[in-house]
């Protein structure tokens, strides 16, 4: 019988994926460092924590991410894209008071933010002389920098029940759940328009899952079913090409 929990080895090989995922990609990259982009990222987004066990607990809320990606191009239409995203991740539930007669309004939002760095291959389909499709897919790794939950227009005539909101306000306070450490999945499509002949805006909805557990297994939510985070997203990105190897679209102006 093993003496490496299940757990351990799970976390490990998540790890050496998305370590040798970065590794080839940095060695590609370093064979065309003569083709690349910078983009600035405004992303709104939908938040929510997935859990089956617990299917009526966790809403989306509204959210967003800000970020800068660095874009390099393998060839005319295949390029590995990284940079650094701050993200607000989380969820939103309803109150549970201790009168089961009271009003229910209001409802807590719980925000996980995390840095992170994430890692894609993107594919660049012309569609017309200015226009592209673009398709992406790729993993994400992030760094828990802190997890906070507040009330919104809570019934402050009614005691809420005893347990992780317990003591609800309309201040944040610290929520201490989370795991450090965030790895997800990332899969997109979008659209690049040409608006000067190397700066370019891009749309692209994405998708974001998370492998790893969203659960800090020391906190006091431990044992409390296996939830991920999930994401659904449009990254809005404004780029520059800093190379004139890259088809110039002058011309077409």
């Amino acid at each position: 019988m093993s003496l490496i929990p299940i757990s351990f080895l799970k976390f490990t090989s998540i790890k050496k994926i998305i370590l040798g995922f970065f590794f080839l990609a940095f060695i590609n990259a370093h064979a065309q460092l003569d083709k690349y982009q910078i983009s600035l990222m405004l992303t709104p987004s939908y938040e929510n924590m997935n859990d089956r066990d617990f299917p009526n607990i966790f809403e989306y809320k509204l959210s967003y991410n800000l970020g800068a990606e660095f874009k390099l191009f393998l060839s005319p239409d295949i390029s590995v894209s990284s940079g650094i995203i701050f993200q607000n991740k989380g969820f939103k539930t309803q109150p549970e008071y201790t009168n089961p007669d009271a009003l229910q309004k209001g409802h807590i939002v719980i925000s996980a933010r995390y840095i992170s760095v994430p890692l894609n291959i993107d594919g660049h389909i012309p569609i017309a002389e200015k226009f592209d499709f673009i398709i992406s897919g790729g993993l994400t790794a992030g760094r828990l920098y802190d997890d906070t939950f507040v009330g919104r227009r809570i019934n402050g005539d009614e005691e809420i029940k005893e347990g992780f909101f317990g003591t609800v306000s309309e201040d944040k306070q610290p929520f201490d759940v989370y795991n450090d450490w965030y790895f997800g999945l990332n899969v997109g499509f979008g659209f690049c328009q040409y608006i000067k002949s190397k700066m370019i805006i891009a749309v692209e909805p994405y998708y974001r899952r998370q492998l790893n557990q969203a659960i800090d297994p020391t906190s006091a939510a431990s044992g409390y079913g296996a939830p991920r985070l999930d994401s659904f997203s449009v990254d809005c990105k404004i780029g520059y090409y800093f190379n004139k190897n890259i088809n110039n679209k002058r011309k077409s102006f």
